[in-house]
Formats: C-alpha cells, structure tokens, sequence
C-alpha cells in the first residue's frame, strides 16, 4: 500500500517521499492518519533501538515481519533521534487535533523536515 511505500521512503530519506505523500492526500487519506501510522512505525523503530540498549528480546509484541523491517530501519537512527522523531510527532498530533495547523500542510512539513 501506499502508506508502507511513504513509511519506508521516510525511513530511508529518500526524496520520492514528498510525492508519496501528496498522492496519498489526494485520494483522500486524512493527514492525522498518515500521522498516526507514521508514530506507530516510529515507535517500533524506538523499541528495537531500546530493547538492543537495554539488552532485552521483544517477545511477540510486533509481528515478525514487521519487527525485520523496523530493525532493518533501526540501524539508520541513534536512540536520541527516534526520541526527537516521536516527541515531534506527539506535538504535531496534538497541534492538529486542537485545530492549531492545517492537517496536510502539518505532515508535509513534518516529512521534509524529516527529509533534511
């Protein structure tokens, strides 16, 4: 799906990201729930990085496959960044839901941000 292609593409930095994103606006997907798959990816990320510092095994709270990818992404991002990520994430969230920034234009700036 497209929203797993703008994930990875974000993940990765990669510059098709912006594209993804707008493709995936205008067929009508919500820029709060591009935000809220966006956190929960970030979040896996933040608990492999910290399972690994800690030194502890994830036991069937992510599937699998997913927790194969997330560490795959993992290895881009120290455990400071990922904090920063979620906690940008988190004030965004909130920033939309209390109608203080448009829900687009607040996931595009985020994402290039991201980008940089």
């Amino acid at each position: 799906s497209d929203i797993f292609k703008l994930l990875n593409a974000i993940v990765e930095k990669n510059e098709q990201s912006l594209q993804i994103l707008n493709d995936i606006l205008l067929n009508g997907n919500d820029g709060i729930g591009v935000t809220l798959v966006l956190a929960s990816k970030i979040r896996t990320i933040h608990q492999v990085l910290l399972s690994e510092e800690l030194d502890v095994t994830i036991n069937g709270s992510i599937h699998p496959y997913a927790l194969q990818i997330a560490r795959q992404q993992a290895t881009r991002y120290s455990l400071e960044e990922i904090e920063a990520k979620l906690n940008e994430i988190a004030e965004l969230e909130l920033a939309m839901k209390r109608g203080e920034i448009d829900k687009n234009l607040a996931i595009e700036i985020l994402v290039l941000k991201w980008l940089n």
